[in-house]
């Protein structure tokens, strides 16, 4: 009984609450109220194209560098800045999103408009968004 309390416990403080619960950010903050996540280190939101139209991702903070397969996983790819805005809005004001646009990280260039209009949504919605427009 022990160990299993300090297996739920160190489970706890290695993973964030949807990682433990093996439901993905995307999911978690589908099913939250408007402006109630708080986020301990922000939220990442990753950027890239798949035959020229954008997909995103958003994913927790953490202080390492997450995998391709992490960033891409179907389940939690976005594919419209009206979704993100949806997802955004459930996002306590005052977070931090950190834009990581991979295409300009693997040397492509990418449309800066819908880099410009998420960075709008943050500003209406008191949140700090970090990244390159």
């Amino acid at each position: 009984m022990r160990l299993a309390a300090i297996s739920l416990l160190l489970l706890v403080f290695i993973l964030s609450p949807a990682e433990a619960s093996g439901i993905g950010l995307k999911a978690t903050l589908e099913k939250a109220p408007p402006h109630s996540v708080k986020l301990f280190k922000g939220l990442e939101l990753y950027m890239w194209r798949v035959d020229d139209k954008p997909h995103w991702s958003m994913l927790m903070g953490t202080n390492r560098n997450k995998t391709k397969a992490e960033i891409r996983r179907k389940e939690e790819t976005i594919k419209s800045v009206d979704e993100i805005t949806r997802l955004l809005e459930k996002v306590a004001p005052g977070e931090y999103i950190i834009l990581v646009d991979q295409e300009k990280a693997e040397g492509k260039k990418n449309s800066r408009e819908e880099i410009s209009t998420i960075k709008a949504v943050c500003k209406k919605l008191n949140l700090n968004f970090l990244g390159d427009t």
